[in-house]
């Protein structure tokens, strides 16, 4: 306390006795019913300084839209000490306007990971120590899949790659094409 009685530092809430680690994926905040979900787990913590301890990893599929992305990302920055942040699939879907842009998937990745570097998510490894001075590293892995890895159980009902449109609205060829052109032509000289 001050001399004049009051209060140097206003008391806050205490902090939980440990950190917690919180996982959410898929929450596609394009869709106005899980972004009002967002908004209430951050008015929550908002209200009740419950995360402010507490690390929470967002495992993708946020939104195929960098302004939603970043939006969701900073809400939760705002309650969570840590948010740590991996892409999924909806993030690097390439959209009409963007392929006109001459866009591709890997462009998107990397405006992703700036736009949430730049609200404070993390996206590369971090190691944090716990209240019980224990180590903790928390790795997000920015990764990817094809459907060429699936190996053939059988007769398929359906071709995956015709109905589902994780393939079809990424675009990987225009990047991998240039790189490995660039490469040849500079090996070649």
């Amino acid at each position: 306390k001050a001399s004049n009685g009051e209060f140097l530092n206003p008391p806050t809430k205490p902090a939980p006795p440990f950190m917690r680690v919180f996982a959410i994926s898929d929450i596609h905040v394009d869709f106005k019913k899980n972004a009002d979900f967002l908004k209430r787990i951050v008015s929550h913590g908002q209200l009740h300084g419950e995360y402010i301890e507490d690390a929470l990893i967002v495992a993708g599929d946020v939104s195929h839209e960098i302004k939603h992305i970043s939006w969701a990302l900073g809400e939760f920055a705002s309650v969570f000490k840590y948010v740590f942040y991996c892409v999924g699939n909806h993030e690097l879907w390439v959209t009409t306007e963007e392929k006109k842009k001459n866009l591709n998937s890997m462009h998107k990745f990397e405006a992703v990971m700036k736009a949430a570097e730049k609200v404070g998510a993390i996206t590369s490894r971090k190691d944090i120590v716990t209240k019980h001075n224990n180590n903790v590293s928390i790795i997000p892995l920015q990764s990817w899949y094809d459907g060429s890895l699936f190996f053939d159980a059988g007769p398929e009902q359906y071709n995956a790659y015709e109905i589902c449109t994780d393939t079809r609205m990424c675009e990987w060829r225009n990047h991998f094409e240039s790189s490995s052109s660039a490469s040849s032509s500079s090996s070649s000289s």
